[in-house]
């Protein structure tokens, strides 16, 4: 019954239907356990593991895989990576379940959030490396370099408003790049299969999965084909999204 109403209070009334799946069962019981006994771990820990140990975890491990030549590696990154995503959700359940929610601890869930495009792009570098494609090898470099010139923009452009005294939150949203496409069509989806609690969106945990946890599976699964189309269409979709992001927000500058 206590475990019922701590569920009740720190689930979300919609979600990313990959944390429907396959997160919440495990979140879940942590954040309560965490309550329960009254140990001493918070949301803002739980944030910094992620930002600090598991992204760099996982960093090393994309890394050093190709150097190597051992799939074991890709294994260790793809189970780091669900623990990632897990985090995600686990840092808000505990925020909830005791009270601790805040400004500055959504502040910093959502800069670590900002870690998941720097591990997709050095999930291409290892790619790259380990399929001796010099495409996806040299994607990744322009990705990087085009997501750091995106974000030097938005974070000049997001100050340089509040000093005209002006509220441009919009700056961060992608919807004018064609992701509200993408979430007409998921929404339409969602009231076919009718998920409880799907929001309909494509969220930050199917992103990820997406970009990161798929294509690992692919590899050890040896379905090399397919990992590099599906690498091809998201360098594809990457880079017009960070290209259409910039025009837009140059032209709203006008």
């Amino acid at each position: 019954m206590k475990y019922q109403k701590f569920k009740e209070k720190v689930l979300h009334k919609e979600d990313d239907l990959f944390a429907i799946l396959f997160v919440n069962f495990l979140t879940l019981r942590i954040a309560y356990w965490i309550k329960e006994y009254k140990i001493k771990i918070t949301p803002n820990q739980v944030t910094y593991s992620r930002m600090f140990v598991l992204a760099p975890l996982i960093i090393l491990f994309l890394l050093i895989a190709p150097f190597y030549g051992n799939p074991l590696f890709y294994l260790i990154a793809l189970i780091l990576s669900y623990f990632f995503i897990a985090s995600d959700w686990l840092d808000g359940q505990i925020a909830r379940g005791t009270n601790q929610t805040s400004s500055s601890g959504a502040f910093l869930d959502s800069v670590a959030d900002r870690c998941s495009t720097i591990l997709f792009t050095v999930l291409l570098f290892s790619v790259g490396l380990w399929y001796q494609n010099i495409f996806i090898f040299n994607a990744a470099v322009i990705l990087f370099v085009l997501k750091s010139f995106h974000l030097m923009v938005i974070t000049k452009l997001f100050y340089y408003g509040l000093e005209k005294g002006k509220n441009n939150q919009k700056i961060f949203d992608g919807s004018d790049a064609g992701l509200s496409i993408i979430d007409k069509i998921l929404a339409k989806i969602s009231k076919v299969v009718k998920i409880k609690r799907w929001k309909g969106t494509l969220g930050g945990a199917e992103r990820l999965f997406l970009t990161l946890m798929l294509p690992l599976i692919l590899i050890l699964l040896n379905l090399n084909l397919i990992v590099i189309i599906m690498l091809y269409i998201f360098i594809v979709l990457f880079a017009l999204f960070f290209m259409i992001r910039i025009k837009n927000i140059f032209k709203g500058l006008k």
